[in-house]
């Protein structure tokens, strides 16, 4: 049966043309009643994308959930840095904010309606992880004791699949920010504590008995009826293709989180709009985060070239006891990441019942090349949103990805934002000892250097001590692998977020890691089998 709905829309043609001469850009458009019926991605080949093709997705609303956050007029916004905010993020009501500080009621969620509209109120010590270094791609709590407001709004879903009665959908954006699983031990999806908690399961049967039933994500995001709406989906939960990780046992859930399959390596995965390499840096895999998602302590990315992404969460195990996830910039992140960690955030997914058409609206379409052509849902005209403009000094063109050589140490960099690089190699592969600075003049602009590229001191085999900056957040694959002579790493970054597959395989076999005094048990569990032997130390500095 063809399910075709009726929407607040626009004639095709329009549609056409905002698509195709707005790249990159926003468009709302007015209303106008139409017939649109849900199809599958459209996707066409583009040279000037990463991934080689351009995807336009169908997009519906359904439920809502806290995204927005509400503020008074007149304050200084610094909880989130310029560059990760977007239109909407922050929702600007003297009079609202003030009902919401003096307002009695608040239910076990800490939810309250107010006028009709749905609030939920939190402090710093209710998000799942919280970042106390000052560093901008995190939240920012300026107080531990005051409670900030979110808005309930309504989700945005990209139509993955449909077919017949039935729409696989995956939300627009990183909706929340929780762990994978609470502490870090081997589990599945099955036993995971973020299965429960999207589903709204009780302790039964998660590995560590955490009761989900009353505060969860699908009674916060659907009603009754919506919930009777998701399909119940019998999910398969696979090995992991490369690593052989065991998946454990399938399945049937309403709310789930997408598999690597679904992302990467199959025709399923291609016809949902994603290439079929996990290494491709894939604008059709990344995904923003709502204001809530941060202030959970979702991380985003502030440079240029993927400002505002965040990491999302597979179901899929990684390599042992880790996770599998997407990388900010779209890559498949197969090898995973600490469970218990939260930088990643979710993306949830779920199949819904399309008979059931009162309960969901059209939304336009969502684009991998930044358009986005927009049908909105009616919403709280009382709150206006404040606009943010693009942050001043930085760049229309910048020339992400140019690599620029440190003559005087014959270096070479790869610019990777508006002041940052990444060291990427030195030419000379004898050298036997190399500093990665904390920062780097390159045709007389200063960068922070924040990351070691991937294979970037790959089999230098007269390579004995290397320091690594204070700023540096991210080592890549194998930058140190084949090192045979590497006997001392020194680490000075107390910032170090990410460490890529077999960075420091085959490096001296008695080599000593040292670390900031600060963070080195955080560092023992982030660089752990990453390729080294078993004999190589981590101590502090």
């Amino acid at each position: 049966m063809k399910i075709t709905k009726k929407i607040i829309g626009v004639l095709g043609c329009v549609l056409m043309f905002a698509v195709g001469g707005l790249q990159g850009k926003s468009l709302t458009i007015p209303a106008q009643a139409a017939d649109v019926t849900l199809k599958n991605p459209r996707i066409v080949p583009d040279a000037g994308m990463k991934a080689g093709q351009k995807v336009t997705w169908d997009c519906i609303w359904f439920g809502s959930y806290p995204q927005a956050e509400v503020i008074p007029s007149g304050v200084e916004y610094t909880a989130l840095d310029a560059s990760l905010r977007q239109d909407g993020d922050v929702l600007v009501s003297d009079s609202v904010y003030a009902a919401l500080q003096s307002a009695s009621g608040w239910d076990a969620n800490n939810d309250i309606t107010l006028n009709g509209a749905k609030y939920r109120r939190m402090k710093e010590g209710d998000a799942s992880y919280t970042d106390t270094g000052s560093n901008s791609s995190y939240y920012q709590w300026s107080s531990s004791t005051d409670y900030h407001y979110f808005k309930y709004e309504p989700i945005k879903w990209r139509v993955l699949h449909t077919d017949g009665n039935r729409a696989l959908l995956q939300s627009d954006v990183v909706l929340d920010g929780q762990r994978y699983h609470t502490v870090y031990e081997d589990v599945t999806w099955e036993t995971s504590t973020v299965r429960r908690w999207l589903n709204g399961y009780g302790s039964g049967s998660n590995k560590q008995s955490v009761d989900y039933s009353q505060k969860n994500f699908i009674g916060s995001a659907f009603t009754i009826s919506e919930q009777a709406a998701i399909v119940s989906s019998s999910l398969e939960n696979t090995d992991n293709i490369e690593y052989g990780t065991g998946g454990g046992r399938d399945t049937t859930d309403k709310v789930f989180l997408l598999s690597e399959s679904d992302v990467w390596n199959t025709g399923k995965a291609e016809s949902y709009g994603f290439v079929k390499s996990k290494d491709t840096y894939d604008e059709a895999r990344r995904r923003k985060s709502s204001t809530w998602a941060k202030a959970m302590g979702t991380w985003s990315y502030t440079s240029i070239e993927y400002v505002g992404n965040s990491w999302w969460w597979l179901r899929s195990p990684g390599i042992g006891s880790l996770g599998a996830d997407v990388h900010s910039g779209g890559r498949v992140y197969d090898f995973g990441d600490y469970i218990s960690e939260n930088s990643s955030g979710i993306c949830p997914a779920l199949n819904l019942n399309l008979l059931s058409s009162n309960l969901y609206a059209y939304a336009g379409t969502v684009c991998s090349d930044g358009t986005n052509v927009e049908i909105p849902k009616q919403t709280n005209p009382e709150i206006p949103e404040i606009k943010f403009p693009i942050t001043p000094g930085f760049p229309e063109n910048p020339s992400v990805g140019s690599e620029l050589t440190d003559k005087s140490k014959k270096a070479v960099y790869k610019v990777t934002g508006k002041d940052t690089a990444e060291y990427s190699k030195i030419s000379n592969k004898k050298a036997a000892s190399v500093k990665i600075p904390d920062k780097v003049t390159l045709n007389g602009k200063a960068y922070k250097v924040t990351s070691v590229g991937k294979g970037a001191f790959q089999n230098y085999k007269n390579l004995k001590s290397v320091v690594v900056g204070k700023n540096v957040t991210a080592i890549g694959a194998k930058a140190f692998s084949g090192c045979k002579s590497l006997k001392k790493i020194t680490i000075k970054s107390t910032k170090l977020k990410k460490v890529g597959k077999n960075a420091f395989k085959g490096i001296h076999a008695k080599a000593v890691i040292k670390a900031p005094k600060a963070k080195l048990k955080a560092y023992k569990k982030l660089l752990k089998k990453k390729g080294q032997g078993k004999k190589v130390r981590i101590t502090k500095n």
